[in-house]
């Protein structure tokens, strides 16, 4: 593997960055690059091929994954394979691909890992469009994820987002919400949160959409509505568990389309980036991307029975 390493270098300095990187320079072949930009991170994927480099690995959490993968989705030939090396918060799509969350260990693992094909979602949202590689939620995820701000997180560390639910819940949303799947008609709905995965995780490892995979060309779907706050602790013992889309509450869709719009308009974090309030459309891009998994790697999950 001749792989470029993409470092955020606006992220805070540490002992352990530096025993990463001069690990990877012992591997040899290696290029430590350092973005300050989105756009530094873009350019340096464009000039993998050119360069020499058949492999880019975004080092950092899951905002440097997002920011990599959206520059592997503007090369439009010869896209590198793409892994990631996690230093984050949550490192979310790190756990989908199995990898060790120790960064040297993590290192090991890069170099002999397996590689399989990774779906990517395009999100368009008020004319712009972004790529989305983990989860989009939006509604009682959005307000968790607004409540997680720098402070929470450098206060709290892998606690930040629970400490923001606990925020969050205290001004929970009621939302009217129109849903389209796959071109279909309209479908009216109460929810207080939508989630909209490729990959398994968000918020620091919690499993939002436990059956989801990156390579079976379509979006998970988890639709919550709302209801008495003895229904939501229910929900939210079963989300803990792993299992909670079995709940009444909670429903299950799939789709390789949506669009999504509601009154008051939600709040959706994508990939850990809070977008403007507004209708959204989600359309999956599948196998567009290769990427490197870990040996805890699944491909996918069997649905738990309901309890």
């Amino acid at each position: 593997m001749k792989a470029r390493w993409i470092f955020n270098s606006n992220a805070r300095k540490s002992e352990a960055a530096d025993e990463l990187q001069e690990a990877i320079r012992a591997i040899g072949g290696q290029d430590i690059y350092l973005s300050e930009h989105p756009d530094h991170t873009a350019e340096a994927v464009a000039c993998c091929h050119g360069e020499g480099f058949d492999t880019v690995i975004a080092c950092g959490g899951d905002g440097t994954v997002n920011s990599v993968v959206s520059g592997l989705m503007a090369c439009k030939k010869h896209r590198p394979t793409f892994g990631v090396l996690p230093m984050g918060t949550g490192n979310d799509f790190a756990r989908t691909l199995g990898m060790p969350l120790i960064g040297l260990e993590a290192i090991e693992v890069l170099q002999v890992a397996e590689r399989r094909p990774c779906d990517v979602a395009n999100v368009l949202c008020r004319g712009e469009s972004r790529i989305s590689v983990n989860v989009s939620a939006g509604g009682f995820s959005g307000q968790v994820s607004e409540a997680a701000t720098d402070e929470v997180k450098s206060a709290w560390g892998s606690l930040a987002y629970l400490r923001s639910a606990v925020t969050a819940i205290r001004e929970l949303t009621r939302f009217h919400t129109r849903v389209r799947f796959d071109g279909g008609p309209a479908e009216e709905m109460e929810l207080i949160n939508v989630i909209v995965a490729n990959a398994r995780t968000a918020a620091g490892g919690t499993v939002v959409a436990p059956q989801a995979s990156i390579e079976d060309g379509l979006f998970d779907v988890v639709l919550v509505r709302g209801g008495t706050l003895l229904d939501l602790t229910g929900v939210a013992a079963r989300l803990i568990a792993g299992e909670y889309t079995a709940h009444d509450l909670v429903e299950l869709r799939r789709c390789k389309t949506l669009a999504v719009e509601s009154d008051p308009a939600m709040t959706f974090n994508v990939d850990g980036d809070l977008l403007d309030p507004g209708p959204l459309e989600f359309e999956l891009i599948a196998g567009a991307i290769d990427v490197l998994v870990g040996p805890e790697y699944v491909p996918t999950v069997e649905a738990k029975p309901a309890v």
